[in-house]
């Protein structure tokens, strides 16, 4: 009599690609910004991992590699990041047997707030009023402030306009207003 015969075989199963690309929105005006990816938990069967920009273009390749995930979070480098509107970010991995995934983010850069510009100074005998008013500015006024000690030290006057009076004053007083543009620091005129 023969001896049974064994034989065994290996099934592999390979993971369908997943992916998710996510950012902080809006930014300031920068150089770069920075995306968070997440994919699949295996590299068996991926062939290729891809971050695409519509800026400069549409289709820019910001990173393409065969099977080497990009690190997260990803720093996008500046020449991919549209700096007054909004860069559409595509995560893409793809696995040969098992198809792709894409994941799309909108990041919306937002320019960087600009003081602008008060009207001229003016001498005038005390007690002084009048009024200032700001112009070429960008975002919008936090309040204004004022100094009586040469800009040493800055008191706030509760005033989101862009026009600020003054009444009755008897020492040199300087004024400024501090403006914001969405999420980006404030800037002093």
């Amino acid at each position: 009599a023969c001896a049974p015969v064994s034989a065994t075989t290996t099934v592999t199963v390979i993971e369908v690609p997943t992916a998710s690309v996510t950012s902080t929105t809006p930014i300031c005006a920068t150089t770069s910004t920075v995306l968070t990816l997440s994919t699949t938990n295996t590299t068996t069967g991926i062939t290729t991992y891809q971050i695409t920009s519509d800026y400069p273009s549409a289709n820019s390749d910001v990173y393409s590699t065969s099977t080497t995930a990009p690190t997260s979070p990803f720093t996008v480098p500046a020449a991919y990041v549209n700096p007054n509107g909004v860069t559409n970010y595509t995560f893409t991995v793809i696995s040969a047997p098992c198809g792709s995934a894409t994941s799309t983010f909108a990041v919306t850069v937002q320019p960087a707030s600009v003081g602008g510009t008060v009207s001229a100074s003016a001498t005038q005998c005390s007690p002084a009023s009048g009024s200032l008013t700001l112009s070429g500015h960008t975002g919008s006024v936090v309040n204004w402030e004022y100094s009586t000690n040469g800009g040493a030290s800055w008191t706030t006057i509760a005033n989101t306009t862009t026009t600020n009076a003054y009444a009755a004053i008897t020492t040199t007083t300087m004024y400024r207003a501090v403006v914001q543009n969405g999420v980006c620091a404030t800037a002093n005129s």
